[in-house]
């Protein structure tokens, strides 16, 4: 068929002209913008999950000739759903030929586009269609373009075009920036160290200034839209989508009024929770929370209920830093929380002095320790010569190197002693054979009583522990089990290789018997002993020996807290737990237990709740966790987040008695008796079938019964 616009040929079925992009039938050209629907067939095919706002992509893998598009695991899920995008294809403006969705927002998709004028590759961010209608929505969009277009920074996205097509489809043209979003290294790293921490707050500070002197406040900072690329000298890093930013000038006209709410709730200011009018300063607690995240590896305040989060931004002290990670230093941990504090007066006035306060705090943190050796760089060695060489620059590691490596000494070695030398030396005739040949006996008797030596001992003492290990006498019983033997033996009568042997033999059952131990409380912390976390103990210290990492460290000193907490010292449990999670900062298990610490010895309910719900972030399919938090939420009379912790437990495990009776409790506290008593009826069928110490049979028909006497009609 013939575009209607410009004549061109097309294809018989295709919905937007392959020249000019125009819609090509009656049946499939785009409805009035003014009724709010054009792209209608485009939303639909969306994904039902929007994703945060993105516009950069991954580098390209050097033995691929296709860019990697997707920026996450979710993007890469909705690559499935792509296709059935008919912006896909389509050329915007004549200038713009959409090749491949990146991602989806609130406001806007955003799209790799090609530039077909200049060749080169854009993200080309597409305005929802249900927002055209809209008129401040549209406006907004039209305002994004004009503030970024105005900031010229490297550590800023740049903007290039804005427009309208005539069909209703609004777009906005960007650089799109290649790099991991700080969300994704922060996920795969684990928090990151001070000195990396500074190396990125300070560009985005950096961006962030030349933007607060223009008037322009970002309003919604947080990692995702943060990348960082790792370059031949260091990191880049830009700051992405200054798309909501507020112009204090007079383009801002009144269409974001005071009182209005947006942002993402985890990094909003408490200012901008309550809807005030916002300055510069709001991006300072942002990306103070920001901070927090990267040195913790968590943010300071979450809950299952957005609204809950808010209230924490107001009310709420953030969670000491020191306390989720001991590595940080008291003047780190001090600017941070500076960062944070909720009245703007006392925060840094500035992103410059803000980046100034903690490369000063991390500065003489780094200079308290020896310096480790640094490896060299060397200039990579291009695929092949001339013109379009491709270089791949290095990986960059964020996080903490693992204590005792060490880089091998490259320098030139010692001169070697000449094998003659050039004077007359002196002789002793008739001496010197005899000699040799008395060096050479008493080097090969040596030989000989080491050979038995190592024969009748180091090679017994290996053998002795792989049949121990054999037997499946791991740690156990202590004083003659494989291990007993290994650290016997270990220092004159194994070699490297015997060592490696061993590990080859014990590692497997040792992890697999660690697995039933740490099982095993997750099904039913009632079952555990003072003699399997001991067990625990000897098996993490062995393996952490014979191949050493922070998953082995991280379960030994779970394991050491663990036993301390069976016999209630609660204080050398906490000490545990937490040497534990600096190594492992998203185990729910760990965070579960200094929950249990907290409730149960310093008494501190707000502290409590708070881990137990960053277990439940943690682990969302362990149903304990939500139990937990229901309860202490019940005792805080914080009935709202207790509701859907414990209906998210119900729904993990609904023949489980402990969430359908603390949600009856919940229920009643509310004057809400009906729904209590269906609850407590539910507790009481489950606790009948599967009995359990927490909930009694006898208590629930009390409590329905009494329920039952008040004369209520419920019904069905």
């Amino acid at each position: 068929m013939n575009c209607p616009s410009c004549h061109a040929p097309n294809n018989d079925g295709a919905r937007f002209c392959s020249d000019c992009g125009g819609a090509l039938s009656a049946n499939n050209a785009a409805p009035n913008p003014a009724a709010g629907a054009p792209c209608a067939s485009s939303a639909a095919a969306a994904p039902a999950l929007e994703k945060d706002e993105v516009t950069h992509v991954r580098p390209a893998l050097a033995a691929s000739d296709e860019p990697t598009l997707v920026s996450n695991a979710s993007a890469r899920a909705d690559a499935k759903t792509v296709t059935a995008d008919v912006l896909l294809g389509r050329t915007i403006e004549g200038k713009y030929r959409i090749d491949a969705k990146v991602g989806a927002g609130g406001m806007g998709a955003v799209y790799r586009a090609h530039r077909l004028l200049i060749g080169d590759d854009v993200a080309l961010k597409i305005l929802h269609p249900e927002h055209v209608s809209q008129a401040d929505a549209t406006e907004r969009f039209r305002r994004e373009a004009q503030a970024a277009a105005r900031l010229k920074h490297q550590n800023a996205v740049s903007i290039y075009d804005f427009g309208v097509t005539s069909d209703g489809v609004v777009y906005l043209v960007m650089e799109l920036v290649e790099g991991q979003s700080l969300r994704e290294i922060i996920k795969q790293q684990g928090p990151l160290t001070p000195s990396a921490a500074a190396e990125v707050i300070s560009q985005v500070c950096a961006a962030l200034d030349e933007a607060h002197r223009q008037q322009i406040v970002h309003r919604d900072l947080k990692p995702d839209n943060i990348i960082v690329k790792p370059m031949l000298n260091g990191l880049r890093v830009k700051v992405l989508d200054f798309g909501i930013a507020k112009l204090r000038d007079l383009t801002a006209g009144n269409l974001t009024q005071t009182g209005s709410v947006m942002g993402t709730p985890h990094y909003m200011s408490p200012e901008q929770c309550l809807g005030e009018e916002l300055d510069s300063r709001s991006d300072i607690y942002s990306l103070g929370v920001v901070l927090y995240e990267m040195l913790a590896g968590v943010v300071p305040f979450n809950s299952p209920m957005s609204t809950a989060v808010v209230v924490q931004h107001v009310n709420q002290t953030p969670p000491p830093l020191r306390a989720i990670n001991l590595s940080i230093s008291a003047a780190v941990e001090s600017v941070v929380m500076h960062a944070l504090e909720k009245n703007r007066e006392q925060r840094p006035q500035s992103a410059a002095a803000l980046a100034q306060e903690f490369t000063g705090a991390v500065t003489p943190a780094a200079q308290s320790f020896s310096t480790p050796p640094q490896p060299t760089m060397a200039a990579p060695t291009p695929a092949f010569s001339g013109p379009g060489a491709i270089v791949q620059a290095p990986t960059m590691v964020l996080r903490t190197p693992v204590s005792g490596s060490g880089v091998a000494y490259g320098g030139p070695t010692s001169p070697v002693t000449p094998a003659y030398s050039t004077h007359p030396q002196p002789v002793t005739a008739g001496k010197k054979p005899v000699a040799i040949f008395a060096a050479i006996g008493v080097v090969a008797l040596i030989g000989i009583l080491l050979g038995v030596y190592f024969a009748l001992f180091a090679f017994s003492a290996k053998k002795t522990i792989l049949a121990e290990i054999k037997r499946g006498n791991l740690v156990k019983p202590q004083g003659n089990s494989a291990y007993d033997l290994f650290l016997k033996y270990k220092t004159s009568d194994l070699s490297s290789a015997d060592k490696d042997e061993i590990a080859r033999e014990a590692i497997a059952p040792m992890e697999k018997r660690g697995e039933e131990i740490f099982g095993n409380v997750k099904k039913d912390p009632q079952i555990e002993s003072e003699e399997d976390w001991a067990e625990a103990i000897r098996l993490y210290a062995w393996l952490n020996e014979l191949r050493a990492n922070r998953t082995y460290e991280a379960r030994q000193y779970f394991s050491e807290g663990r036993l301390a907490f069976v016999k209630k010292d609660y204080e050398n449990a906490l000490k545990g737990f937490q040497k534990s999670l600096e190594r492992d900062g998203t185990s729910a298990l760990t965070l579960n237990a200094i929950g249990r610490v907290y409730y149960l010895w310093k008494k501190d309910k707000a502290t409590t709740q708070e881990y137990y719900r960053r277990a439940t972030a943690a682990e969302p399919g362990w149903i304990a966790p939500w139990i937990n938090l229901g309860a202490v939420c019940l005792e805080t009379q914080d009935y709202s987040t207790g509701e859907t912790a414990l209906r998210q437990a119900i729904q993990l495990n609904y023949q489980k008695a402990s969430p359908h009776n603390l949600l009856g409790q919940i229920f009643e506290k509310e004057y809400r008796f009906c729904e209590a008593v269906s609850e407590y009826q539910i507790a009481l069928d489950n606790a009948r079938n599967n009995p359990t110490p927490t909930v009694s049979v006898d208590s629930l028909r009390t409590r329905i019964a009494k329920l039952n006497s008040m004369g209520m009609i419920c019904g069905d």
